[in-house]
């Protein structure tokens, strides 16, 4: 793991992104396990509402990627 003090910005975004699908992943994983009896109803709230902030993170943070392209393309050369 490289130290978060000397990562680069793209590195970071990788190891966002792939948090962010593991635990959507874990969201799913656990929405199943609830259905088969495996996984109690607060364990699948948690999961699930972990889930539903991540991807509303995400989403946010890709609005302001493109609103950031947008304005440097905007930008006169």
């Amino acid at each position: 793991d490289a130290n978060p003090a000397t990562a680069d910005f793209s590195t970071m975004v990788a190891d966002a992104a792939a948090s962010a699908v593991e635990t959507v992943r874990t969201g799913d994983q656990m929405a199943i396990a609830g259905l088969n009896g495996q996984a109690g109803l607060q364990q699948v709230v948690e999961a699930t509402m972990a889930m539903e902030s991540t991807v509303q993170v995400s989403v946010a943070l890709r609005d302001k990627l493109v609103e950031a392209y947008q304005d440097i393309m905007r930008m006169p050369i």
